[in-house]
């Protein structure tokens, strides 16, 4: 049952990034909470019955947690270089678009003078 229902999310997260980009967002969170859900589920049934059951399982979850959260604050410093990167490179490009612009037209004005001589 587990897994089905994380392919289903899976495929559903593909079809929605087709159809509707704004719900990506939510599924992303939806998916985000429900595997952290069924790991934490997981974690309960591994221990469940021996010595010490509690310390070991807030030991996993909260390894778990501290893991995800390093995880999304490192991709959200590596999405920000990126971005930082296309902007400058962007930035570039469109500052250059009106010089060839500019070059282009002299050019063709220069051949309709050169021409009508």
């Amino acid at each position: 049952m587990q897994k089905y229902l994380i392919i289903l999310l899976f495929i559903t997260t593909l079809v929605s990034l087709v159809v509707s980009s704004s719900i990506t967002p939510i599924l992303g969170i939806i998916t985000l909470l429900l595997s952290l859900t069924l790991s934490t589920y997981a974690i309960i049934q591994k221990y469940a019955g021996t010595e010490h059951a509690r310390a070991k399982i807030l030991k996993e979850v909260g390894v778990m947690v501290l893991t995800l959260v390093i995880v999304l604050f490192l991709g959200g410093i590596a999405s920000m270089l990126a971005n930082y990167q296309v902007g400058m490179r962007w930035g570039r490009w469109r500052d250059s678009c009106p010089r060839l612009r500019r070059a282009l037209w002299w050019d063709t004005l220069s051949a309709w003078g050169w021409g009508g001589l």
